[in-house]
């Protein structure tokens, strides 16, 4: 494994250890992270996002089905994602898979664009 997957690597462990500061020291200070349907976030934002989803899916863990390294700076990620909902928010359960590319800049992330399966989560969590 090099470098760069190295650091993805530890994006993932904060992830699956609920860890937002970790998560977000993967980052870049200038860092863009981009989904669909949202304006790019900074790391800050980010990771306040993510510890409002880490409460409502007290379970959710990604586990990496693929990892490659690009020429220059470079990796993709595939993954699945896993979690059921708080019950008071309808305690439904979702296993997604999705996408991220990564473009690093002096060992942290400095972009982010994921490419998660919305459509599937929106149908598993909607009950229909």
């Amino acid at each position: 494994m090099g470098r760069n997957s190295e650091l993805i690597g530890r994006f993932v462990a904060a992830m699956n250890r609920h860890d937002p500061d970790a998560l977000a020291a993967c980052y870049a200070a200038d860092a863009r992270i981009l989904y669909p349907g949202r304006e790019p976030q900074t790391p800050a934002q980010y990771a306040d996002g993510e510890r409002a989803m880490l409460e409502a899916v007290p379970d959710y863990a990604i586990e990496p089905t693929a990892l490659f390294e690009a020429d220059g700076e470079h990796v993709v990620l595939e993954l699945q994602m896993r979690g059921t909902q708080r019950p008071d928010l309808g305690g439904r359960s979702f296993r997604i898979t999705g996408a991220y590319i990564f473009q690093l800049q002096d060992g942290l992330i400095a972009e982010e664009r994921a490419y998660p399966d919305i459509a599937g989560l929106r149908k598993q969590l909607s009950g229909r």
